[in-house]
């Protein structure tokens, strides 16, 4: 049925009525109006039924011919899905291959422990360095080069023994010596005079124990300090006394020698004991260093 077809016998059913059917066939019975009334809405119906399916079959039939449309995109879509996981599929086996074959490089890179790279074909960055090189290669000979010079310079500075530094270019710390000098030119000049001034001296130094002054090194024909003589004792008077013989009361001969002999004997034993004196006073010199020991 045409779409204005069945808008005409909608249009009908809109204005059907038993009262219009009787007018329209007054001749007709009860019966037949009602008959016809039932039959006419059944039509109706039939008819709306029938647009509404109208419609929905023209909306599959546009659906039908959408998803024809998609299908065929798609199998193109498919198509070009497929050509391109043969494509993958060999670039797949082409990296397995270029993995393999890198691992093998890599590997032997590793490895490398001479010549895994020319040091000539690595950058460097001379920003900080201050550096000509612009490669590792360059960097280093640069480097050993002026390693070279250093060294050169150091060593000349080291066997410099007159002037390699200008001692008014070294900082002197007076913490301690309390000199007025910050640096040892200054300091060494002012402890010369200060030596000068303790030189000119004559008052004598003051010890707290046995040495004069710090050390022993007195020699023969050369000054020097020396340790003090150890205490040597006193010698003892001698005791012997010759008496002269009583006129009145003359000894014999054998008695005055024996007196004179025991006098003799007593000064000899007290030449003996100044000789021992002596002889201690010389060693105790000796080992103070106050007298030669050739």
């Amino acid at each position: 049925m045409a779409n204005n077809q069945v808008e005409a016998v909608l249009r009908q059913s809109l204005d059907l009525s038993i009262a219009d059917i009787q007018r329209e066939h007054p001749s007709w019975s009860k019966v037949a109006v009602d008959d016809y009334f039932y039959k006419q809405s059944n039509i109706n119906t039939l008819a709306i039924g029938s647009d509404e399916q109208g419609d929905q079959v023209e909306a599959n039939t546009l659906a039908i011919a959408q998803n024809a449309q998609d299908i065929a995109e798609n199998s193109g879509l498919i198509s070009v899905n497929t050509g391109d996981i043969a494509q993958n599929s060999s670039d797949i086996s082409d990296n397995t291959t270029d993995i393999s074959s890198n691992t093998a490089l890599i590997n032997g890179h590793i490895s490398d422990a001479t010549d895994a790279h020319d040091a000539s074909a690595i950058s460097y960055d001379n920003t900080t360095s201050g550096l000509t090189a612009d490669n590792a290669q360059a960097a280093i000979d640069e480097v050993n080069g002026k390693a070279d010079s250093n060294d050169t310079g150091l060593t000349n500075h080291i066997n410099n023994l007159v002037g390699a530094h200008a001692a008014s270019a070294i900082s002197y710390d007076n913490a301690t010596s309390g000199y007025t000098a910050i640096e040892v030119q200054a300091a060494i000049d002012e402890g010369a005079d200060d030596l000068d001034t303790h030189e000119a001296l004559t008052t004598a130094h003051g010890v707290t124990g046995d040495n004069i002054g710090t050390e022993d090194y007195a020699q023969t024909l050369i000054g020097g300090a020396v340790l003090l003589a150890a205490l040597v004792n006193d010698a003892a008077d001698s005791a012997v006394s010759v008496d002269s013989p009583d006129a009145t009361d003359l000894p014999s001969v054998i008695t005055l020698a024996n007196e004179t002999k025991a006098d003799v004997n007593q000064l000899v034993t007290d030449l003996n004991a100044a000789i021992a004196q002596l002889n201690d006073l010389i060693a105790k010199m000796k080992t103070a260093k106050q007298m030669s020991t050739v």
